[in-house]
């Protein structure tokens, strides 16, 4: 058995020989597929073995923002945006269901949809809001490599959206199944304190690049 890591995906790849098509899905998923299998849970097995080696593995991050040429074919892991009340200005933050901290509004990228689709979707299911305005703010590159560093494992993308939100519509506690709990508005400084990544270097880059929206 190997272990690897994704570099880059390739958008309509197809293998003519055997294989009739391949996903990026989320360890949840994985579980879940293989789970189905009638193989005496042999794959299942495997999935817990690779979990259990990357906490072997260790690994180590750096992060960086990327504001302009935005490479997608590297793996997008996660969309968030910010949304602003353009008659409060004030931003919208969600908590989930048995959490105390705030979040963005916003989760991870489902087969074959695009950063802004996922964005849009995440949006509807955590706020009930739409928006048509949607504006890519960057990314936040993440780098990941083994913890002493030497080997460079992954790079994957955190994207950031921006948009204006003109009518704020009831929001219904856990609608429809989903684990969003409550939905505020927060002042712009308010907002820095409640989502902790804000406060890093990468998350002082994106909040400059959201200062220039203005």
């Amino acid at each position: 058995m190997t272990l690897s890591f994704v570099q880059k995906y390739i958008p309509d790849w197809k293998n003519p020989e055997d294989i009739l098509d391949r996903e990026i899905v989320s360890f949840k998923q994985l579980d879940q597929y293989v789970g189905n299998r009638e193989d005496n849970n042999q794959l299942t097995n495997i999935l817990l073995f690779a979990k259990k080696e990357l906490d072997v593995i260790g690994i180590a991050y750096e992060f960086s923002f990327i504001k302009n040429n935005i490479d997608f074919n590297i793996p997008v892991t996660q969309v968030y945006g910010f949304c602003k009340d353009i008659s409060s200005g004030e931003f919208c933050i969600v908590r989930e269901t048995g959490q105390t901290n705030y979040s963005l509004p916003g989760g991870g990228c489902e087969v074959g949809e695009s950063p802004e689709d996922a964005f849009r979707r995440e949006l509807m299911e955590e706020t009930s809001f739409k928006s048509d305005n949607i504006i890519l703010v960057g990314a936040t590159k993440v780098d990941m490599f083994t913890s002493d560093k030497k080997t460079h494992l992954q790079t994957i993308f955190q994207v950031r959206f921006y948009t204006d939100i003109k009518e704020i519509v009831p929001f219904i506690p856990n609608k429809d199944g989903f684990e969003v709990e409550e939905r505020i508005f927060v002042s712009p400084l308010d907002l820095l304190e409640k989502v902790d990544w804000l406060k890093t270097e990468v998350g002082s880059q994106v909040i400059d690049e959201i200062n220039k929206l203005k």
